[in-house]
């Protein structure tokens, strides 16, 4: 089932890649896409549980992804961050400890 979805994920993107790296004890992961933005004002909400980007409200979804791979960042004392240029995309960095 995770496949199905990670595969619907990629076709709604124009480009999409996932780049990782070992940085000084920690692993850094970024995913890439350059199909949809996130405005601005929406960056620092988009974490929040139920939250939905007024671009986005027409399509499916709940609002809890974003939420739920943020706990799980947090779970393993790691942050989760994105950065977004309009019409560009955007780019989320993950960074957990190295075990």
């Amino acid at each position: 089932m995770l496949q199905g979805e990670i595969y619907a994920i990629i076709k709604k993107v124009d480009s999409f890649w996932v780049k990782s790296e070992r940085l000084a004890g920690w692993i850094e992961v970024r995913v890439y896409n350059s199909g949809t933005s996130i405005d601005e004002h929406d960056l620092p909400l988009v974490f929040d549980r139920f939250y939905r980007a007024s671009k986005t409200r027409q399509k499916d979804g709940t609002g809890l992804g974003l939420a739920i791979a943020k706990w799980i960042v947090d779970q393993h004392e790691g942050t989760i961050s994105v950065k977004s240029s309009m019409g560009k995309g955007c780019v989320f960095t993950i960074l957990l400890p190295e075990i």
